[in-house]
C-alpha cells in the first residue's frame, strides 16, 4: 500500500507550489515572450516610419525644392553708380526687367549682389567693340547692339550668385559665382521693350 501511494504522489506532482509564484520546472516558454511584446513591435514600427518620413522630407528639400525653387532675391545687395547716360530710375527699371527674366530662368539660385557701374560698363563696351574692329569678320552680340543702337544706349550689369545642387537651371555647380554679365539696350519705342529695355545677351 505504501508503494502504491508513492506512485500516486509522483504521478500527480504539482506544476508548482500553490502561492509560490514560481514558474513550473517544465515551462519551456520563450523568455522574450513578454505580455508587452506586441506594443514594443508597434512602437519600433512607428519609429522606423517616422525616420523614413523625415529622410524623405530632407531628400525632397535638397533634391527637389532647392534646385527648382524660384530665384531668391530676398537678400540681394544693389550697387548702382550712374553717370550721364541714364537716371537712377531708368537703371532701376532695367534691373526689374532683368530680375523678371531671372525669376523665370534661374531656378534654384540665390542672387547676392547686382552691380551697375556706368564707368566700368562703358569701358567694357568700348573694348568689346574695339575687338571686333581690330579683327574684321569677328562679331559679338554686344558689338552688334552698339552698331545698331549706339553705345550710349547699351548697359552691362554684373551679378554675384550661387546655385544649389545638380539640376539647377544654371548648371554651374554649387560654388559662389561673381562677375556674371547681363547686357541690355534702352529702346523705349520698340514693341519688344519692357519698361523701355530689351535683353541682348548674358554670360562671362
Amino acid at each position: 500500500m505504501l508503494k502504491i501511494g508513492l506512485m500516486q504522489n509522483d504521478s500527480k506532482r504539482p506544476e508548482t507550489q500553490p502561492g509560490s509564484g514560481r514558474r513550473p520546472w517544465f515551462d519551456r516558454r520563450d523568455p522574450g515572450d513578454r505580455p508587452d511584446r506586441s506594443w514594443i513591435a508597434w512602437h519600433w514600427k512607428g519609429v522606423v516610419a517616422a525616420l523614413c518620413a523625415i529622410g524623405l522630407a530632407v531628400m525632397s528639400y535638397f533634391w527637389i525644392w532647392l534646385p527648382n525653387r524660384p530665384v531668391d532675391i530676398s537678400h540681394t545687395q544693389y550697387v548702382i553708380k550712374t553717370g550721364d547716360k541714364f537716371t537712377h530710375r531708368q537703371i532701376d527699371d532695367a534691373i526689374g526687367v532683368m530680375l523678371d527674366r531671372k525669376w523665370t530662368n534661374w531656378h534654384g539660385c540665390v542672387i547676392y549682389k547686382i552691380t551697375y557701374d556706368e564707368a566700368w560698363s562703358d569701358q567694357y563696351l568700348a573694348s568689346e567693340h574695339q575687338m571686333t574692329v581690330d579683327h574684321p569678320g569677328s562679331s559679338s552680340s554686344i558689338s552688334m547692339a552698339i552698331d545698331q543702337y549706339g553705345a550710349d544706349r547699351v548697359v552691362i550689369f554684373q551679378t554675384d550668385f550661387q546655385c544649389s545642387g545638380a539640376g539647377n537651371t544654371m548648371s554651374m555647380g554649387t560654388s559662389r559665382q561673381s562677375g556674371w554679365m547681363d547686357t541690355y539696350v534702352y529702346d523705349p519705342d520698340s514693341y519688344d521693350a519692357e519698361r523701355g529695355w530689351m535683353y541682348i545677351d548674358s554670360g562671362y
